[in-house]
């Protein structure tokens, strides 16, 4: 067998000269590859921030002009590009002035998360949120005056309901959604609404006295134990003992002096408070009315345009809802003060009562027959 001599596997000289040179060349064509890359990209970068930084211009001019809709897609595809929460905003503040307020309001939210966001540019954004869902709930009140008007009442309520959600400082908003909850019969959800009235209302509103009056009115007609309420306790039950039938004595009251006197006292009483009622529910009906004629005067007075010049929107609403209010305090005092006059008629000139006495294991039941 042959051997094979060492240096017939090494390399010579010139063989690690050229393995050398090879791995140096590799290394060479790596970093001009790179390098050649990175210009390539350093350009496309730079063009990129120059179309948005173009497109971002073009949609100031189209703001400034009020095109508030051309403005707010160049913003839109400005951010596409360069995703700065700056063309956001922009596009977020041209679709308010445009009247977009739904789609204002996500990007406003959109623009107070965005990494690397000035808390200035925040601030404004939620200044510009609070607004918004201000403007959506005067849309939401206006939507529901027309669906009332167009008799779809339960319609109308949750829209009132949904414009106070909107904006929590309108409470008066959720007695208008009761009396139409009334009206269509969902005596439940009315409750509740008046309910929530009277605990998020100043107690001075003009509208608390009649949200107790419709509440007090309502509420008995709610049945059942409240949800989650204890069950009754059971009585004890009664030894079983002999019973002897006891008859049952029924006569008649005997109307002694003072037991007439004190009837037709209630029945003088409940003349005199049903009596004032009656007056002051006239009188609030009458102010009401008063105010109704003049609110209309004001709206007649227009201009040769056409327009009304007598009232602005913002007080003729302002003045409908206190002289709607008027007159619906002035219809519930009024009824009320009828049924106690009534009441107190009946005490003064109604006959004695029939009593039915019944014994029972705790003592007796008096039952009272007119």
């Amino acid at each position: 067998m042959n051997a094979v001599s060492d240096s017939a596997v090494r390399p010579g000289p010139c063989g690690a000269a050229k393995a050398t040179r090879g791995r140096a060349q590799l290394r060479w064509a790596r970093i001009t590859i790179c390098s050649a890359l990175l210009l390539f990209a350093l350009p496309a970068h730079a063009d990129k921030t120059t179309a948005a930084t173009s497109m971002s211009r073009e949609a100031l001019s189209a703001y400034d002009a009020g095109d508030y809709s051309r403005a707010g897609q160049l913003y839109e595809q400005a951010f596409k590009i360069d995703p700065k929460p700056e063309f956001l905003f922009g596009a977020a503040r041209s679709a308010h002035l445009f009247g977009d307020l739904e789609k204002a309001e996500d990007l406003y939210r959109k623009v107070t998360v965005r990494p690397n966001v000035t808390p200035a540019l925040v601030k404004k954004a939620q200044d510009y949120i609070a607004d918004v869902r201000v403007a959506r709930s005067e849309q939401k009140a206006r939507e529901a005056q027309s669906m009332q008007g167009r008799g779809d009442k339960r319609l109308a309520a949750q829209l009132w309901q949904d414009a106070f959600a909107l904006n929590p400082q309108r409470v008066d908003w959720l007695v208008r959604a009761g009396r139409l909850q009334e009206d269509v019969g969902d005596k439940d959800a009315a409750i509740a609404t008046y309910r929530r009235y009277i605990q998020d209302a100043p107690a001075t509103a003009s509208d608390q006295a009649e949200a107790h009056a419709r509440l007090a009115i309502l509420a008995p007609a709610v049945t059942g134990p409240a949800p989650g309420a204890a069950p009754p306790a059971a009585k004890p039950a009664l030894e079983e003992t002999a019973v002897h039938p006891v008859p049952v004595v029924e006569q008649s009251a005997v109307p002694s002096q003072e037991g007439a006197s004190l009837r037709k006292l209630g029945g003088w009483a409940s003349l005199g408070a049903g009596g004032v009622l009656t007056v002051t529910g006239i009188v609030f009906y009458a102010l009401a009315a008063q105010d109704d004629s003049a609110l209309q005067s004001a709206l007649a007075r227009r201009d040769a345009q056409g327009h009304i010049t007598g009232v602005s929107l913002a007080e003729a609403r302002t003045r409908q809802d206190k002289i709607d209010t008027g007159k619906t305090t002035g219809v519930i005092l009024g009824g009320v003060g009828v049924a106690a006059m009534g009441l107190g008629a009946w005490l003064w000139l109604g006959e004695p009562a029939k009593v039915a006495v019944l014994p029972t294991w705790n003592g007796a039941n008096l039952t009272m027959r007119w």
